[in-house]
């Protein structure tokens, strides 16, 4: 697996600090036979070894965190009948149809909507260690300042629902997106329907 520019930046930070560290308190052996260059070569060789294992920790947390989305999106895509579940670096977008969750023009979670809300929790109690953001969709048929008020309003209904039956407030972030992000074209009635929508990211913690 490849290193993220992200964490070579760290290890390379990380291994700058150690190695000048590690340059200072190397002392010379009292023996004056010990040529002065070994004591460089012993230094490096300490630094090399501390940037292997740094590099192996992070290759191993990485393919860690890799193993526990693709399980996400896995078990949604089992799981959640009524959604479209995508991954892009290492979050799981799952997007639900407001007709999946909320009655016409109404923002609190629908009785049909529960079933798929329930199945989400489960699955995020099983994967603890993963956060979640709700974020409101609309088309752009009505004012701006009403579909923001009613994306924000929604995002906030299933995050609602989401910490009252199980998940822990500080993993759920929510945001109201308004008509600002539509994913399919405005210009016709299916494209409209799909973009009132609501994408809930799953993100390692």
């Amino acid at each position: 697996m490849k290193l993220t520019k992200f964490t070579l930046f760290i290890t390379i930070i990380t291994l700058s600090v150690y190695g000048c560290k590690s340059l200072r308190t190397v002392e010379r052996p009292e023996s004056a036979s010990f040529p002065a260059d070994k004591i460089d070569e012993y230094a490096i060789k300490e630094i090399s070894e501390s940037a292997a294992s740094v590099i192996d920790r992070i290759k191993t947390d990485e393919e860690r965190t890799s193993s526990i989305m693709k399980s996400v999106e896995t078990e949604v895509k089992n799981k959640i009948a009524h959604s479209i579940t995508n991954s892009f670096n290492n979050a799981v977008i799952i997007e639900i149809n407001n007709n999946m969750l909320f009655n016409p023009d109404q923002y609190n979670i629908a009785s049909h909507a529960e079933s798929d809300l329930n199945n989400l929790i489960s699955i995020l109690n099983r994967h603890s260690n993963t956060n979640v953001e709700v974020h409101g969709h609309s088309d752009n048929s009505r004012e701006a300042s009403y579909n923001q008020i009613m994306t924000e309003r929604k995002a906030n209904s299933v995050s609602a629902f989401l910490i009252e039956n199980g998940i822990t407030s500080n993993r759920v972030k929510t945001r109201g997106m308004g008509e600002n992000y539509p994913r399919y074209i405005n210009d016709n009635e299916k494209g409209k329907t799909l973009n009132n929508r609501i994408e809930i990211i799953v993100t390692p913690q």
